[in-house]
């Protein structure tokens, strides 16, 4: 005897019902096999760190540190502050 229902109905909702769900695992082992090929990818063609550091910063080195971006200028947009609510509706009326 069968544990899977009699009726033909049924049994094509059910074989319906798991070719959904095996399109659903396909798509899933698609996408982590191509995950780890670009994984693999990156790890292949990545450089080699120049002069990683051994050990992280102590507080007072960090203060010391020259800021990231030192050396790049702001550059200014023209537009300035923008005026408050009840300025803009002034400078508007003029």
């Amino acid at each position: 005897m069968s544990d899977l229902p009699a009726d033909l109905p049924c049994l094509h909702v059910l074989r319906m019902w798991h070719a959904m769900w095996l399109a659903r695992i396909d798509k899933a082992i698609a996408t982590a096999e191509q995950r780890e090929a670009e994984t693999r990818r990156g790890a292949e063609v990545r450089p080699p760190l120049a002069g990683a550091r051994v050990r992280p910063l102590d507080t007072e080195q960090a203060r010391q540190a020259p800021p990231r971006c030192a050396g790049v200028q702001h550059v200014p947009t023209g537009h300035g502050p923008r005026p408050a609510v009840g300025q803009r509706a002034f400078l508007q009326r003029g």
